[in-house]
């Protein structure tokens, strides 16, 4: 009888106990409860922290999604039950989600059902779990029967789970696993410590597969401690300290990788990156063990660079013996990253996507240069416009824009931006993309939302640079329709070549003086985290250390590195067929070692391409004052150039920077050597004490004659210079000693009589030229007839009847003109009839004249046609006054 009353205890406890702490659909059975019950049957997200006191069932196929950084504490007993739904957790190593208990003793489960799942991303749980008794009692003795296992995340008859990233610790059990299917079971990358009984409790078969328990940290350098775990599961491979972090890869953008010995190196040239690679090194990163860059060549298309990323991430993770890796990408490198985190091939081995100043909708920068090869605006783009320039010379390519579209460069084409960024100026309309745009495909696949969902599968941030206010960044363009053969199909910005008239064809708003704010920002795609700092495009690294370092380990460190920032570059390129060597002011020597036939590089920062590359150039960051010597070898018999060009960051002038050149040319053969040398000074190179032959000037038009004051006459005069390119003259115009900016002489809207136009260039070794030419300005009544309709037309008359009182009058003076001229000189009078007919019609058409001034005087006071209009008919009626 004793016996019977045992079992009958240890079944109630039994049922009891499976009651309480297993997921079985127990409020079925009993509908009287002590706890609260929440059924969960449609999509939910808990944004907000929250307490969870008693059950929440998710069911019905609804999920449940917890936001990052949001703390959910749990009550005595309380569970959550993934019965037929799914339970999303989307924390972020910065902001983790944080589950808890307010009762240690009795701890709290998220329990997975057959037919539900967890997804688990950056969580801290903590005092959950439970151990359960089964214990019965007689007068004489207490006796356990066993124990019933709940795990803080618990996983039941074939429910599935995946974590990562997450921290167990201070549970009595993280995870228990009953009759689970360990094949749909997989935990990473995440930390098991301090837990009173078990990190993992299986009492599955292995039958039902085994549970993948790879790449996390034990609380031990030599994995999982024994009595932690019950049951199979399988953990090959663990970390080996607790502050494990993801391998790094830092991916640059446009210009941002250079060849050197054959190999792919980032940014050799403007060490955009410098700062921002030493601070992961500060941080605690390693080169080549969990810290590393992806150069590439960036002429080519992302969807090309994106399978080598693939391959380079592979390499990492053999190399790191670790599933995934964190990439932070600036500018294009972002895109690029996105391609392949989009793509069908993705490994799902990337956990955190940072990106710094990325045009995700596209940069308007590369319209100029994919209409036309213009590379005009922008630090870095006018050193791209020279890289360009060698590059399509010596390709055999007949200029910029044949290069482009011919070797294609198609980073070009997939950076152009995919919104509305033209206006119109015959229409007075904004165009709607892709209608009468350069179209990019590439980025409007990318942008579309099946392949930006994607991004979800990855913790994804941006950071965008913002400085200078509205006007700092180029953002569109005001376009006029004209013919320019092959050049600017979709529409030119009128004066786009020469600064300030660019200004007129240009639209500037918020950015990072590269990259639109808007396009930066594209708020339409999704991330975890949007960070907008005052910085640029080229700064952006440096500047955002801090915010990168955070996003990825969680911590925010305290230091920074701030070494200076290149802000003037000289250039010396090579055309065939020579070879370079370039000794600084120090007498430090880049280049070509002419003796022992190997590359040498003193200057420090400074990069050489290599003498064996078709495309052969020097750059030196930053280079002081003084003389540079420029050496060069004859690699064969005939002419070379060699182009030294100093380019300088210009604050004033959001179009551009500064640019200066000297170019040397000559003939040479096979080993000669010649030398020549530049000065450099602040913002200019000078040949050395070379240059003293000024700019020659000539002017096509006007020219020295008599002009009817009619129409508009075009200024056309050419300048060239023994050394200085074109663009770097600087050349002035000047009419009647006035300073003149338009392309065109209003000649209704002048003074009649003589006029001077002076146009003065000088060079970049101020040598000046001037050249003046004196044109005379006349007028007839036919003149002032056909000016009346250019004064009307240009509203400088306002209405249509003083237009035609002033005609009327004006053909009335013509024809008493033309009347006495043809009486005068068809009849034969005797000369002194003929001299008193003469001073009668001159009466009459003065008297015209006198009449019509008066006329005019009185528009004057009535404001009704434009004072200066008048000043000029006057003029003109004096003019022809007989």
């Amino acid at each position: 009888m004793q016996k019977i009353k045992i079992g009958i205890r240890v079944l109630i406890f039994s049922l009891v106990a499976i009651l309480c702490f297993s997921p079985f659909a127990w409020k079925k059975i009993f509908r009287i409860q002590a706890v609260e019950f929440v059924e969960i049957t449609e999509d939910t997200v808990w944004s907000e922290d929250k307490v969870v006191d008693g059950m929440i069932s998710i069911s019905d196929g609804s999920t449940l999604t917890i936001e990052k950084g949001v703390e959910i504490l749990f009550k005595k007993n309380s569970r959550i039950i993934v019965e037929r739904g799914l339970f999303l957790v989307r924390g972020t190593k910065k902001e983790p989600v944080l589950f808890d208990s307010e009762d240690e003793e009795s701890g709290y489960s998220v329990m997975i059902n057959s037919g539900g799942g967890g997804d688990i991303r950056n969580a801290d749980i903590k005092n959950g779990g439970n151990v359960v008794s089964l214990i019965a009692n007689n007068s004489l003795m207490q006796s356990a029967y066993g124990a019933e296992y709940i795990g803080a995340i618990s996983v039941y008859n074939g429910g599935w789970l995946q974590v990562e990233g997450c921290s167990f610790y201070n549970n009595k059990v993280a995870v228990s696993l009953k009759n689970a299917y360990g094949d749909r079971v997989s935990v990473s990358r995440s930390s098991f410590y301090d837990n009173s009984q078990y990190d993992v409790y299986n009492n599955s078969s292995i039958s039902k597969g085994e549970a993948i328990f790879d790449y996390n940290w034990w609380d031990s350098s030599s994995g999982p401690k024994e009595d932690k775990i019950s049951g199979s599961i399988r953990f090959d491979y663990w970390a080996k300290s607790g502050d494990f972090k993801d391998p790094v890869i830092i991916i640059p953008g446009i210009l941002g990788s250079q060849k050197k010995d054959g190999q792919w190196q980032v940014d050799l040239i403007f060490h955009t990156y410098d700062n921002f690679y030493n601070a992961f090194v500060k941080d605690g990163y390693v080169p080549e063990l969990d810290l590393f860059t992806f150069p590439y060549e960036w002429r080519d298309s992302n969807i090309e660079n994106a399978e080598l990323l693939a391959s380079k991430i592979e390499e990492i993770k053999e190399i790191a013996n670790w599933p995934k890796v964190d990439i932070v990408a600036h500018s294009m490198g972002g895109i690029l990253s996105r391609e392949y985190i989009e793509s069908d091939y993705y490994q799902e081995d990337v956990d955190q996507l940072i990106t710094l100043g990325t045009p995700h909708l596209g940069a308007p920068k590369s319209y100029l240069s994919y209409e036309s090869g213009n590379f005009s605006l922008g630090y870095t783009n006018i050193l791209t416009r020279y890289v360009f320039k060698q590059e399509a010379e010596e390709g055999g390519y007949d200029n910029l824009f044949d290069y482009i579209h011919g070797r294609p460069i198609d980073s070009i084409q997939e950076l152009l931006p995919v919104y509305d960024y033209i206006f119109d100026k015959d229409t007075e309309m904004t165009r709607t993309y892709p209608d009468n745009y350069p179209q990019n495909e590439f980025l409007e696949n990318l942008n579309s939302l099946e392949m930006t969902e994607k991004l979800r599968k990855v913790e994804f941030s941006k950071i965008v640079g913002s400085v200078g206010g509205s006007e700092s960044t180029l953002s569109g363009f005001n376009v006029i329709n004209e013919d320019f053969g092959e050049y600017w199909e979709h529409g030119y910005p009128q004066g786009i070549e020469v600064y300030p008239l660019s200004k007129n064809g240009v639209i500037f708003d918020y950015g990072d003086e590269t990259v639109p704010l808007i396009s930066a920002k594209s708020e339409d795609i999704f991330s975890d985290y949007l960070i907008e700092l005052e910085s640029s495009h080229g700064g952006l690294s440096t500047d955002a250390q801090k915010d990168v370092l955070e996003l990825l380990t969680g911590e925010r460190p305290v230091e920074e590195v701030r070494n200076s920032l290149v802000e003037n570059i000289l250039i010396v390129s090579v055309y065939s067929p020579v070879d370079v060597q370039v000794i600084d002011p120090d007498g430090k020597v880049i280049g070509k070692d002419f003796e022992m036939g190997e590359a040498v590089n003193e200057i420090e920062g400074a990069y050489y391409t290599g003498f064996d590359t078709e495309n052969e150039f020097v750059t030196i960051p930053n280079p002081k004052d003084g003389e540079y010597k420029i050496r060069t070898q004859g690699t064969g018999n005939g002419n070379y150039r060699i182009e030294s060009v100093l380019i300088s960051e210009n604050d004033e002038n959001p179009l551009g920077a500064d640019e200066s050149m000297v170019v040397f040319e000559g003939e040479t053969q096979v080993g000669q050597i010649e030398e020549g040398s530049v000065d450099v000074s602040g913002n200019e190179v000078l040949e050395k004490e070379s240059d003293i032959i000024p700019p020659t000037i000539s002017i096509s038009s006007p020219e020295d004659q008599d002009y009817l004051n009619t129409g508009n006459l075009e200024i056309s005069f050419n300048v060239e210079d023994n050394v200085s390119i074109t663009e770097n003259i600087l050349q002035e115009i000047k009419l009647d000693n006035e300073i003149f900016t338009e392309e065109e002489l209003e000649l209704p809207m002048m003074l009649l009589g003589e006029h001077e136009l002076k146009v003065t260039a000088k060079d970049m070794a101020e040598n000046e030229a001037v050249e003046t030419v004196t044109f005379n300005l006349k007028t007839n009544i036919e003149s002032l007839i056909e000016n009346i309709d250019y004064y009307y037309d240009n509203d400088l008359i306002d209405k249509k009847s003083t237009k035609r009182f002033i005609e009327n009058h004006l053909r009335q003076i013509k024809k008493l003109i033309d009347h006495k001229e043809k009486v005068l000189n068809h009849f034969k009078f005797h000369r002194k009839y003929k001299k008193r007919l003469e001073r009668v019609f001159d009466r009459i058409i003065n008297k015209r004249i006198d009449l019509l001034i008066k006329h005019l005087n009185r528009q004057s006071e009535k404001e009704k046609i434009n004072f200066f209009v008048i000043e000029r008919l006057i003029e003109g009626l004096e003019h022809v006054r007989q």
